[in-house]
């Protein structure tokens, strides 16, 4: 999938992510909490056990995807700021955030052409991809 069309994504991601790791957190003092000292009923301790180690095993997880979410959104933020306003507001509307009949509105928006408005954004999207991986 091209980054430009998660980018917006990954940014949501970047703060939906902790709030799940937070909840998970909370959902471990629960079951800390649940009395250590009794006597487990036959093969009644693996479910605590189970609880807690996906717990822990789902927290490493939405850790590892918060890390390369902040990574992605970092690289992508840092290709889209060498772009002029003009190529990250083309960009954003084909990709990011597309709308129906893009090329149509830039196009009278601008007071040019259709094929000018896919030339500047085979134009900006040439910048963005030199900026994020070194080639076309």
């Amino acid at each position: 999938m091209n980054e430009l069309e998660i980018y917006e994504a990954r940014k949501q991601a970047l703060i939906n992510i902790p709030d799940q790791i937070r909840e998970l957190e909370e959902k471990m003092t629960s079951i800390r909490s649940q009395t250590a000292d009794s006597v487990s009923v036959k093969g009644g301790g693996a479910s605590k056990d189970d609880a807690y180690l996906n717990n822990i095993v789902a927290r490493d997880r939405l850790q590892a995807n918060l890390e390369e979410a902040r990574r992605a959104v970092s690289r992508v933020s840092g290709a889209l700021n060498i772009l002029t306003e003009e190529e990250r507001e083309i960009l954003e509307r084909f990709y990011m955030t597309p709308e129906k009949g893009v090329s149509f509105n830039l196009a009278d928006e601008r007071k040019v052409d259709r094929k000018t408005v896919y030339r500047l954004k085979d134009t900006a999207l040439a910048k963005f991809t030199y900026a994020m991986y070194g080639n076309k």
